[in-house]
């Protein structure tokens, strides 16, 4: 009996079995559809390079291809105000035509006043400010006494001399030196020769003592006195005997009127005068404004009053 022969594999020679073109078939139809996908990203990138950019929009046919879009201010700037007006008379267009015109007229009319106001503002701000500068550099000088008494309390700052001042202003522009003035501020220190004074409160007072002293701008320490079991019982306050005055002058281009805003002037506290338009800041005026500042006797709440109602001063 003849044993079995064991079957060999096939040489390269050999003729494949039906499964070998299968895989074969498979494997070149991978490499076949990744060729395409190259060739598809390869065509993209080329379209991407050969954008047109003066092509606006997509075809939309073999015949219309646009290639640049406009807008119509070129064709308007040509449009004379003549031409427009009779382009379509009597219709909705020639009556909004009219109202747009009447606008422009109005606020062309209010630009104007707004500029008459400012250069009026602008001549009385310069005015102010020379007097006040050249007064702040005399009294810096000599550092007069001032003849004012101002209370707080139970204590009273009196002795008070003149330390030292300065005039600022405020313009419309940073970076020109004939831009017109907005605002003038004289800011100047009194003290007297006196030694600090002490004002002692409880606690339920301190908070809204110490409002009351920051509010007037003083110089101030305050020591907090507290029982064993460290709740605080009163403060006392370390007050330096010195007065700081603020004066700001600050016009309305709106209507031209001039606020006056005073800090300390004659006494602890704020105070405004409203001014007019017509308001002349001639020399009468400013001298007795002056003459209050120094604490000599002046007639400047009639000046203030009569100026306020708009007689010449």
């Amino acid at each position: 009996m003849k044993k079995p022969s064991k079957k060999s594999s096939l040489s390269p020679k050999q003729k494949p079995s039906d499964d070998q073109p299968l895989l074969e078939e498979v494997f070149d139809l991978d490499l076949l559809l990744k060729a395409e996908h190259e060739h598809d990203v390869k065509a993209q990138a080329k379209a991407v390079k050969k954008w047109d950019d003066s092509i606006a929009y997509p075809d939309l046919s073999d015949q219309v291809r646009p290639r640049f879009v406009t807008t119509g201010q070129a064709l308007s700037r040509q449009l004379s105000p003549e031409s427009r007006d009779s382009l379509f008379p009597g219709s909705i267009l020639d009556e909004l035509h009219a109202e747009s015109r009447n606008t422009l007229n109005e606020h062309e009319l209010r630009q104007r006043e707004n500029l008459r106001m400012r250069a009026r503002l602008d001549a009385s701000f310069r005015r102010i400010f020379a007097f006040l500068d050249e007064l702040t550099r005399q009294l810096n000088i000599l550092q007069p006494a001032i003849p004012r008494v101002y209370q707080l309390y139970e204590h009273e700052f009196k002795d008070l001399v003149w330390q030292k001042g300065r005039v600022d202003y405020q313009s419309t522009s940073l970076y020109d030196a004939t831009a017109g003035l907005e605002s003038v501020t004289l800011t100047y220190r009194l003290a007297s020769k006196g030694s600090p004074f002490c004002l002692e409160r409880e606690s339920c007072f301190v908070d809204s003592m110490y409002q009351r002293l920051f509010d007037h701008g003083l110089s101030l320490e305050v020591e907090k006195i507290h029982n064993a079991r460290g709740v605080m019982q009163r403060a006392r306050f370390r007050i330096q005997p010195e007065i700081r005055t603020q004066v700001r002058w600050r016009g309305n281009p709106e209507d031209g009127r001039m606020r006056c805003e005073t800090h300390n002037l004659e006494r602890f506290g704020r105070l405004t005068w409203l001014l007019p338009a017509e308001a002349p800041m001639n020399m009468s005026f400013l001298d007795e404004f002056g003459r209050l500042v120094l604490g000599r006797e002046h007639d400047f709440p009639f000046i203030l009053n009569r100026t306020q109602h708009g007689a010449n001063g």
